[in-house]
């Protein structure tokens, strides 16, 4: 027996697709498209016999730094042969960086007895979906390799809202069909950890048009099984009004509800409505493209969601034409303030959120409360203090963001901002005090490198270049200076220094971007320098090209904290994690190229035909269609290279043509053209890099 992974070219993934199907009342519905995702990411494992038959398979999919399993299945001729071991082992390799690998598997089922037997612990149960409730309980493989932080259980991610039109809630009643195979996958057990099942208002009345009152009855209580929304007239009807022009002149009454039902879904703020109805399906680029909600078909969420979940937690193109700007807030505007950030959800009293406010008003001096609204509707959707009393400490006493499609994406741009504040003013230690967050707002700081604390969250934000030693003891002193975030402070310096002794580049890499904007100066972590033309460069990340032009920057870089640029494949030298320094191609209509302009993390490089990349990253916004098609030689079949970067670092100190070529004279032996990317030594990025950051 041998252990090997498949791609969607594979002649066994047909023999995969076989197994599933004799076994799929146990595994459930799974679409065919979500097999050739799969198997195209390499995620699929497959074990031959010595025939080269496919006897099992392992389905995973990566998720941030852990592993789910999907799917683990054995031809019932060949269990209890310890195929299914083999298996969890060779996942278990192939993903030794990651902290483990988990998944959901319901407790009346035979498998219960399997897990434990392959080092599996019981960390928690709940209750299924499904109308019967069938209790599930999450199993958990801890690799046991030195990480960051010591866990004991893996962190809970956030759940990705989905609502459902009544048609899906009906059919998830129902008794299983051909008809209704396809909305009952949404119930599936490894689904369970990652989406939540949603319904709008409209969904009662929908109900009251049944003519049977013993079937109301029992859908009022199918409704308990799930979240209803809720969400406020006056944006419903402002909503309603855009999206009419998109139905029916003439609407029947279910016309009528499919606009309410979708409707609802984006006031309340969600970016997915699953639907079989075509009609809906036909305007979904158009929602889209207004409102960032995406209306799809269940087996269509199912295939792609990895990258909907990145779809649901940043959407920087969204922001395109929306305007929106930051200023500073204003006493006279209190009221407008209450109305839209006051958490009366939490308990929060009004004369608390006043005071709040109000203390930092009064005290220009070390403190500033900022306000970011859309211009063009003056409606303020985020309201953030700053506190710079103490000269080590950022706090944030206030950190509210009003709920909609794009809080998420904002929550993320002000953290960022705050980082590079308490950079530029050399302040280590970035505080948030305000004890309402929400749960986007708690979401994104978790994603961002906080840790919460019992009076609030705290990052570190180091504004240096250093060795892993010097920055270890760095670590180590701030555990002593704030005693409240000590186990914090010592775990990341104990962290970096065995990630250092071992030269684990991927744990190091993680342990910067947490420490961010810190480098590392002896950690190995690969660089580059890639050319971009002025134009991309502008709508990408350099504010100052921007104002160089009538219209300035694309309005979605104003929030941008993650981004893609597409290039051509070849030279395929870029790998991920690693740095880019990016170079500014010769443009005599911008005055600032031909110079290095900023420095990037890489977070992601990926190489696929044209049509799959843009689908996958449109989200990150700038780059249009015939963009990314004409990269690809105007040809459906040829490649394009991705590379996804982050945490971007505008140069105070552009670095020129002529001393870029004398450093890399002097470090690399000779000077180069630059016109595809190139790698440089860590010794030569960090001169390049420090020039940048010096103070003009």
């Amino acid at each position: 027996m041998k252990i090997i992974r498949i791609n969607d070219q594979s002649k066994y993934l047909s023999q995969v697709k076989q197994l599933w199907r004799k076994n799929s009342a146990t595994l459930g519905y799974f679409p065919d498209g979500a097999f050739f995702q799969y198997a195209s990411q390499r995620h699929i494992l497959v074990c031959l016999d010595s025939k080269n038959n496919v006897i099992g398979y392992l389905m995973y999919r990566p998720f941030r730094r852990q592993v789910r399993i999907v799917h683990l299945c054995v031809d019932e001729r060949y269990r209890r042969r310890g195929i299914a071991s083999l298996l969890v082992e060779h996942l278990r390799k192939i993903t030794q960086n990651f902290e483990g690998c988990g998944l959901w598997c319901r407790l009346d089922f035979e498998a219960r007895h399997l897990w434990p037997k392959l080092g599996f612990v019981a960390l928690s149960d709940k209750r299924g979906k499904s109308q019967t409730g069938k209790p599930l309980a999450f199993w958990w493989l801890n690799y046991g390799h030195p990480n960051l932080f010591t866990i004991t259980k893996p962190k809970e991610e956030p759940k990705i809202q989905v609502v459902m039109d009544a048609n899906i809630f009906y059919d998830l009643q129902s008794e299983e069909t051909k008809e209704n195979y396809e909305a009952k996958a949404l119930l599936a057990d490894w689904l369970a950890e990652d989406i939540e099942l949603c319904l709008v208002q409209e969904i009662y009345n929908e109900i009251i048009r049944n003519k049977d009152p013993e079937r109301r009855k029992k859908q009022r209580e199918f409704i308990n099984y799930f979240t209803v929304l809720q969400t406020t007239i006056e944006e419903f009807n402002r909503v309603s009004q855009i999206l009419r022009p998109l139905f029916p002149e003439n609407m029947t009454p279910s016309d009528e509800s499919d606009l309410r039902q979708v409707a609802h879904a984006i006031v309340a703020g969600v970016t997915f409505f699953v639907t079989q109805d075509d009609d809906l399906i036909n305007i979904s680029d158009k929602v889209y493209n207004d409102f960032g909600m995406l209306i799809l078909r269940p087996c269509d969420l199912i295939s792609h969601l990895d990258e909907l979940s990145r779809e649901a937690e940043y959407q920087p193109a969204r922001l395109a034409g929306s305007l929106i700007k930051g200023r500073l807030a204003r006493s006279k505007e209190l009221p407008k303030y209450v109305n839209s950030f006051l958490c009366f959800v939490q308990g929060e009293r009004k004369k608390h959120f006043l005071d709040t406010v109000k203390r930092c008003l009064v005290n220009p001096e070390f403190c500033e409360v900022r306000v970011i609204e859309k211009s063009k509707e003056n409606n303020p959707i985020a309201l953030v203090a700053y506190n710079k009393q103490y000269s080590n400490v950022l706090e944030i006493p206030l950190f509210r963001i009003r709920k909609h499609s794009l809080s998420s994406t904002i929550a993320k741009h002000v953290i960022l901002k705050a980082i590079l504040t308490a950079a530029r003013e050399n302040r280590e230690i970035i505080k948030i005090t305000d004890p309402h967050l929400d749960e986007n707002t708690r979401n994104a700081l978790q994603n961002t490198s906080f840790v919460e604390l019992t009076n609030g969250w705290i990052r570190a934000s180091l504004s240096v270049t250093d060795t892993a030693k010097n920055l270890k003891r760095k670590l180590l002193r701030l555990a002593n200076e704030y005693i409240e975030a000590r186990d914090y402070f010592f775990q990341l310096a104990y962290g970096l220094e065995r990630a250092y002794k071992k030269q684990d580049v991927k744990t190091l890499a993680s342990i910067e971007q947490i420490l961010w904007p810190a480098k590392i100066t002896d950690s190995g972590i690969p660089c580059f320098i890639v050319p971009i033309k002025p134009q991309w460069a502008m709508d990408l990340f350099d504010e100052d090209l921007a104002k160089q032009t009538l219209f300035g920057a694309k309005p979605e870089l104003v929030l941008n904290r993650e981004n893609v640029y597409y290039r051509s494949c070849r030279p395929a030298v870029i790998n991920s994690p690693s740095r880019v320094l990016w170079y500014v191609k010769a443009d005599t209509r911008y005055s600032g190229s031909k110079q290095v302009r900023a420095c990037s993390c890489v977070d992601e490089v990926v190489i696929d035909k044209p049509k799959d990349i843009f689908k996958r990253f449109r989200r990150l916004g700038v780059y249009r269609w015939k963009d990314v098609f004409e990269i690809a030689g105007n040809s459906l079949n040829g490649r394009v290279m991705a590379i996804c970067f982050s945490n971007t670092e505008l140069f105070r100190s552009p670095i020129p043509w002529d001393y870029l070529q004398e450093i890399l004279l002097e470090e690399q032996g000779k000077k180069l053209p630059i016109r595809s990317p190139v790698r440089i030594t860590d010794k030569c990025f960090f001169r390049l890099y420090d020039y940048g950051m010096q103070s003009k």
